[in-house]
């Protein structure tokens, strides 16, 4: 794809008088250029409308420079358009059907963006995919997990974490926002250590994923199959999580195989619900295969098995 072609495409993906439809498709085709000149355009998309854009946006950059680390992206661009993304009404962050947006003249008010390609917490996030390219973008989202799991100690962990490396315009706006997940029985202090132990976790883990898991995919009939291995936990399950929102995002119906899986955690099942409502608002298939007794008993206790479906095999499988 030609310079012309690409300054073509970022001119279309700007104008908000062309279709939505066609917009939304736009950052996915520009990052195969894998350029600056699509990352600039790209970024300049950051500050579009409505919300589905710049959502889109951030996620064509983040494959970018995962793709290649070199291209550039400003840290005070990224900077300034997350304190704009926070500027939002609270019930904006907390809405569970739809996204509601603070839109440009050109586009109403109060018009409400159906989030049927959006996954839970897209505002969130979106916001932490775009802390990540310039900063540890592995473990910020694992404190985003952390920020909308149960677990008091782990999410008191991350904000500490965030405390620690965020520039303060940016900890104060995501700390309003941050909030309204739990508004009770969050831990007030922590010690620096415990800064210390989240980053370092999130790093081992990430160097030792191959002894925990592993990706040897492969499709069967209509169905991307993801195998996974070892002990899904912390990093691990948000690992598993991002490779599976991946395939869904590429249109396919993916199963997740779990016969060599020792055990899962809740982040594990976030993952796992995760996948399960991004599928169901596309009009995709997910589902859980060969489920081992101890995961069974993890969906059990929370009553999941019968929400996820879960198969014992691939005959039959439609």
């Amino acid at each position: 794809m030609g310079p012309d072609v690409v300054e073509q495409l970022i001119g279309i993906l700007l104008d908000l008088n062309n279709p939505l439809a066609v917009r939304s498709q736009l950052p996915r085709i520009l990052e195969k250029t894998i350029s600056q000149q699509a990352v600039n355009g790209l970024l300049s998309g950051l500050s579009s409308h409505p919300f589905e854009i710049r959502y889109q946006v951030g996620q064509a950059l983040a494959r970018l420079k995962t793709k290649d680390p070199t291209l550039h992206i400003a840290r005070e661009i990224i900077f300034e358009t997350v304190k704009k993304e926070l500027q939002a009404d609270t019930g904006v962050w907390t809405h569970q059907g739809r996204i509601i947006t603070n839109a440009h003249p050109q586009v109403s008010r109060l018009a409400i963006h159906e989030a049927h390609n959006l996954p839970k917490h897209a505002v969130l996030h979106h916001v932490i995919q775009l802390l990540g390219l310039v900063l540890d973008s592995e473990t910020l989202q694992f404190c985003r997990l952390a920020l909308i799991g149960n677990d008091t100690y782990l999410r008191g962990t991350a904000l500490a974490y965030l405390e620690n490396v965020l520039p303060k315009s940016i900890r104060k706006g995501l700390r309003r926002h941050i909030h309204l997940y739990h508004p009770t029985g969050q831990s007030k202090c922590f010690h620096s250590d415990i800064i210390n132990e989240l980053s370092h976790a999130a790093r081992v883990l990430m160097g030792n994923r191959c002894r925990l898991y592993s990706y040897p995919e492969c499709t069967n009939g209509n169905y991307t199959i993801i195998f996974l291995t070892g002990k899904l936990a912390l990093h691990a399950s948000l690992c598993a999580g991002q490779q599976i929102l991946q395939h869904l995002e590429e249109q396919h119906n993916v199963l997740v195989d779990l016969s060599a899986v020792d055990s899962i955690d809740s982040f594990a099942v976030a993952s796992f619900l995760e996948g399960l409502y991004w599928a169901k608002k596309n009009n995709l298939k997910f589902g859980l295969l060969r489920v081992q007794e101890a995961t069974m008993q993890v969906l059990q206790v929370t009553h999941l098995d019968q929400k996820f479906p879960i198969f014992d095999s691939l005959e039959g499988l439609k």
